[in-house]
């Protein structure tokens, strides 16, 4: 039952991340260390689990590293296996990425709307939700993300 629900859970974090702009692999990845109360996962670990092929469980994990969302280390037992585990500086520094990309967005659109004339106002009433929206919620997330 426990495996059941666990599996339901994977599938459904796996949606949600894709459902976010998340390359598939790259989703069931992430949402198996968010549904897992297993800290540390082995390369092969994550392909037995995942059913993926090495090679595109190895570009993933390369690709989460170099993100900064992923990170591993190596035990002294064995040299050559690596254990994977979830960044949570990585994590945060990742949502202040995107939040600097919403800031330069936000920053263009104001710098747009000192440019355009009337001709089409559907579209700069549009462009003005979207930049009160990013003054709203920018400084909110930043503030959240710092806890």
């Amino acid at each position: 039952m426990k495996k059941k629900i666990k599996k339901e859970l994977l599938t459904e974090a796996t949606e949600i991340f894709k459902g976010t702009g998340w390359h598939p692999v790259r989703a069931k990845i992430i949402a198996l260390f968010y549904t897992s109360n297993q800290k540390y996962f082995t390369f092969q670990e994550i392909i037995d689990t995942l059913k993926i092929s090495k090679s595109t469980a190895s570009r993933t994990l390369k690709f989460l590293l170099n993100l900064g969302k992923i990170d591993y280390i190596i035990k002294e037992d064995n040299k050559r296996k690596r254990y994977f585990y979830m960044s949570t500086d990585g994590s945060t520094d990742l949502i202040n990425t995107w939040l600097d990309a919403l800031e330069k967005q936000q920053h263009f659109f104001e710098k747009i709307l000192l440019l355009r004339d009337d001709t089409n106002e559907e579209l700069n009433q549009l462009i003005q939700h979207q930049v009160s929206i990013f003054k709203e919620v920018i400084p909110l997330f930043r503030d959240k993300n710092k806890t």
